[in-house]
């Protein structure tokens, strides 16, 4: 059972959707990932990235995967920052870790077909999930503490929200604006 809201065009509901296509490891020989990198391919980070400036990760292709494999992408708490980027692409998956302390956990402009699963955000200055102008979002599984506001829609359609833990979050818990009916 769920709740269409007609007005955003956002479904919440209890369901949940955990199929995705696995993420593989990066390239042997390959250096670890460092903050700032843009991801290409399907990636599994292997280890946390601490106190990253300005961009945590930027997906930069289409039909990625990035796998945070249990680990944590953190800002630095300063500035205008996101900590993994989304903008312009489609068919990409992001999932199995933390965001925390950056100004835009996850932030999806621009694209479509775009699932995060799975995902802690934690002490974002906005929002820990900011939509903006995608559609074909799926948003499930994932937990928002501490957040300016825990997930953002704006301007989008076809946005799915479900199984979500949204908990004080200064500006609310899911807001939306701004999208026409479809």
């Amino acid at each position: 059972m769920g709740l269409h809201w007609t007005g955003c065009a956002i479904v919440l509901t209890m369901a949940t959707l955990l199929g995705a296509a696995p993420a593989t490891m990066a390239a042997a020989g390959r250096r670890p990932l460092a903050c700032g990198d843009t991801i290409t391919t399907d990636t599994r980070l292997t280890a946390n990235l601490v106190d990253c400036r300005g961009a945590g990760l930027v997906i930069g292709a289409d039909g990625v995967t990035l796998d945070l494999g249990g680990h944590t992408v953190d800002g630095d708490g300063a500035g205008d920052d996101v900590g993994v980027d989304v903008a312009d692409h489609r068919r990409v998956t992001i999932a199995n870790g933390a965001v925390r302390e950056f100004t835009e956990g996850v932030l999806v402009v621009g694209a479509s077909e775009i699932t995060i699963r799975r995902l802690t955000s934690a002490d974002q200055g906005h929002a820990g999930i900011t939509i903006d102008g995608s559609r074909g979002v799926v948003v499930t599984d994932d937990v928002m503490r501490g957040d300016g506001a825990g997930i953002v829609v704006a301007r989008s359609d076809m946005v799915r929200v479900a199984a979500n833990r949204v908990s004080d979050s200064a500006f609310g818990g899911i807001p939306c604006s701004g999208h026409s009916m479809s």
